[in-house]
């Protein structure tokens, strides 16, 4: 027989038995309704998509107008009809997408605005290229950079970005002109800029990277500049994974720790047409190697321990050079002129007889 106790809780469970059922199929009445109005919904906004190609004017001007009430979450659907053989549905869809792409490319403006962002335009006034160089942009306000898909240039020199922001610098595929002097990328973020095939130009001057990120260069068939002074690339690398770029013509050491040894791989790549070697620790034993290039149109060797009088051995060597820059060498007037007689088709800068300013490297993006 039961107890007391026991028989209370029967009763007081039996009596409320009713009512708990009650809360549990408005609970259960309650999610059935969610996913009924989340379907019905759906069903309102695939209707708005077909009666953008109703016959009567004003169901299509009525259901443009709801699209673009409903915002940017439509863009999936209007995607899908961007294409559509109706002329009249095609060019709703697209005008639709134009207009919530310019909503989203103003938003990304107005978040990079704050750190002096300058923007390149197209005739057309799309966004071409975004400078940030010198700023105080951070990876996570750089994010809504993703929005200019079709972005051509990117310049976050000298700025305090990491690796983080290489994933999202690695999405804008249409990227031609990437700079990212002294920022804080090292090798593993570098992995994530392998999609960006479409690279003429990349600079990883003054930064951590190292050979060990140019197996990620590999698939950048277009690319033609790149900028390594200052970082830790000093050559092996080079030759081991860039050989196969037959576009890499222009190639700068400026400012880094190259020395003779590393000049032998570094003329493997032979493509390059530009080869900056100044500030560099090279002395007269690297001449025999660069002359090997014979591709070589000019050669900046300003401020390196390479001598006049092994110059004047050299110069037969290199009769296709240029442009020769050669300032912060101690030469005389007498081998000064004998070099430029050796060399009559070359302009030679940094002589001391010679009134010209050297002349500019590739504009850097």
């Amino acid at each position: 027989m039961k107890n007391t106790d026991e028989l209370m809780v029967t009763r007081v469970i039996s009596k409320y038995r009713w009512a708990m059922a009650l809360l549990f199929g408005f609970v259960a009445f309650g999610h059935a309704q969610v996913r009924s109005q989340d379907a019905s919904q759906a069903e309102v906004y695939r209707q708005w998509i077909d009666q953008l190609g109703d016959r009567s004017f004003a169901v299509r001007e009525a259901a443009t107008r709801a699209l673009q009430d409903a915002g940017p979450q439509m863009l999936p659907l209007l995607q899908e009809v961007r294409q559509s053989d109706d002329m009249e549905v095609r060019y709703r869809a697209n005008h639709l997408i134009r207009l919530f792409r310019e909503a989203h490319v103003q938003q990304a403006m107005d978040a990079l605005l704050p750190f002096n962002a300058r923007f390149d335009r197209r005739p057309d006034g799309s966004i071409k290229g975004v400078r940030l160089d010198e700023s105080t942009i951070t990876d996570e306000a750089l994010a809504a950079i993703t929005v200019f898909d079709d972005l051509e240039l990117l310049d976050l020199r000298h700025t305090q970005i990491t690796d983080q922001s290489l994933s999202v610098i690695g999405q804008l595929v249409h990227l031609q002109q990437l700079n990212l002097r002294a920022t804080k990328i090292t090798d593993t973020g570098v992995a994530r800029l392998q999609p960006l095939t479409k690279l003429r130009s990349l600079s990883f001057e003054q930064t951590q990277v190292t050979d060990a990120s140019m197996q990620y260069l590999k698939a950048m068939q277009q690319l033609q500049t790149l900028y390594l002074g200052g970082s830790q690339i000093f050559g092996p690398g080079l030759a081991e994974h860039l050989m196969d770029l037959p576009k890499l013509t222009y190639l700068s050491f400026e400012n880094s720790s190259v020395t003779d040894q590393h000049v032998s791989s570094i003329v493997q790549l032979k493509h390059v047409e530009t080869l900056g070697l100044d500030g560099t620790q090279i002395t007269d034993e690297a001449l025999p190697q660069i002359a090997k290039l014979d591709s070589l149109r000019t050669l900046w060797l300003n401020k390196t321990a390479v001598t006049s009088k092994r110059l004047l051995e050299f110069a037969p060597q290199i009769r296709e050079l240029t442009n020769l820059h050669l300032a912060g060498i101690p030469i005389e007037d007498s081998e000064a002129a004998q070099l430029q007689t050796l060399l009559p088709e070359c302009s030679i800068t940094g002589l001391s007889t010679q009134q010209k300013q050297p002349a500019d490297r590739l504009p850097v993006p």
